[in-house]
């Protein structure tokens, strides 16, 4: 709530905007810097919450960890080795034409095949080590799955931030999982 409330200040308050700036400024995504744009902390928060409410007190450990790790990681191979794009540059300039401005500034584009992979290998990984989770490889197969697929969909839309959604998606697959 607090962290909500200091971002309804930022976007009223140039002075308080100007310190956000001052202090984090260096760490922040181009798109964060902006007042009217949520910092990704505040979806970080909201996601661990999530996940730590919601889920079995291991299962809500899993989800942050894959947050925590696989997340970053996936973004650093995908940087670093690159390689091919799950969705061809070809494609994706079409998608973004036929869809006008609504679509430009989406990263789904620049998603490598290496950092999604990463991001399903760290969250399997996890699970599979985590006692009392995934007792299965096919619960690790659906955790590593389902963090991979929350963390490419969420540049489909600035609602769906990876830090809400990669979570809330792993732990509510794996519980599911576990209701089979």
């Amino acid at each position: 709530v607090l962290f909500y409330i200091f971002h309804k200040l930022r976007q009223h308050h140039p002075s308080v905007q100007q310190m956000y700036l001052d202090s984090f400024g260096p760490l922040l995504r181009p798109h964060e810097k902006k007042a009217d744009h949520p910092p990704g902390a505040l979806y970080f928060l909201i996601g661990t919450t999530l996940a730590s409410g919601c889920f079995e007190e291991d299962i809500g450990r899993m989800a942050v960890l894959c947050l925590s790790l696989a997340d970053p990681m996936a973004a650093v191979v995908g940087t670093l080795v690159g390689g091919p794009k799950i969705i061809p540059s070809s494609f994706g300039k079409r998608i973004k034409k036929d869809a006008g401005a609504s679509a430009g500034g989406s990263d789904i584009f620049k998603k490598t095949w290496a950092g999604t992979m990463t991001c399903f290998a760290v969250a399997f990984c996890i699970s599979h080590v985590m006692k009392g989770v995934c007792s299965s490889l096919g619960c690790c197969i659906v955790a590593g799955i389902s963090c991979a697929l929350a963390e490419f969909i969420s540049d489909l839309s600035p609602i769906l931030d990876d830090n809400l959604i990669i979570p809330v998606v792993t732990g509510g697959a794996v519980t599911m999982f576990h209701c089979l």
